[in-house]
This record gives C-alpha cells, structure tokens and sequence, in this order.
C-alpha cells in the first residue's frame, strides 16, 4: 500500500467507492475512529486507482463494483490521535451489479481488517446530517453529486 510517514506526517493514496442506490449510501464505520466514512482502500504500488478500488470492494464486501466516473480528487491535511496525516484520495462514482445481495440488505455488514472490526451499512441520504461522517463535505456532496470531478482541499 502507498503509505509511508516522513518528517512527521503519515501520507496515504487512497481510493473510494461511493456506492447510492435507493436514496441511501454505503458507508463503513472504524470502531477505532467513531465515525463514518465511505468504502474503499489504499492505493498499492504500480496499481491504478479504479483496479484498486474493484480490489478493495471484493475483499471487503464480496463484490465487484461497476466504476463509473471520478467524482472528487480530494486533498485532505487532518490530525488524527496526535498524528498529521496527508491524504491523495480519489473518490469514484460505483455501483453494485443488479443481483448483488448487498444491494437489499437492510442489515449491518460486519468484517475484519488488521485486526479492526468494520461495519458497513446502508445509511438514508436525508440521515447524513444525524451521523459523524468525515470528510465533512461528504454530507452535502453525497445529496448533490458532481457534473464534472471536483478538487477539494481538507484542512483540519
């Protein structure tokens, strides 16, 4: 995976899923972190964003995911427990082939990642506002999705 940490500050590249389907949106819960945010993975080395992406999804969830458009190229500069992070995060549009289960489930999605129980579950866009969600824009960018990608920079 594309993380190292240099003179402080830990970097990552990382690639997300944003998966809508019926007014709602799949988000993944760290227990670690107490918030939510949406799915995807780190970026490896020689490995492009999308083919990263459909691999993070079938190892998470079980599932291939049709990538459809890049949505934002978010910068994001954040401290998180004592430690700066810098974060190149690619955020596409996806979405679940008809058939997949996932799609009508109504109950949380539970696995394991190094050790660190995720938790996926569908969450009503006109929740959005009722949650701890990062990054922050995500509350109003998930209701009103992109023509063309956006860059965003995250300062907190």
């Amino acid at each position: 995976m594309i993380s190292f940490q240099k003179n402080g500050v830990r970097f990552g590249h990382r690639t997300v899923a944003v998966l809508i389907d019926g007014g709602r949106v799949l988000l993944q819960y760290d227990e670690v972190g107490d918030y939510w945010f949406l799915t995807g993975g780190r970026v490896e080395m020689h490995e492009d964003s999308k083919q990263a992406l459909m691999r993070e999804m079938q190892e998470e969830l079980g599932f291939d995911v049709q990538i459809e458009r890049l949505l934002w190229a978010v910068e994001n500069f954040v401290e998180n427990n004592g430690v700066l992070h810098h974060g190149a995060e690619l955020y596409y549009l996806a979405s679940l082939p008809e058939d997949a289960t996932l799609r009508t489930t109504t109950d949380p999605i539970y696995c394991q990642d190094n050790g660190v129980r995720l938790i996926f579950q569908w969450i009503p866009l006109d929740k959005l506002d009722e949650i701890t969600l990062y990054p922050v824009f995500l509350k109003t960018g998930l209701r009103n999705l992109p023509r063309t990608t956006e860059h965003i920079v995250i300062h907190q």
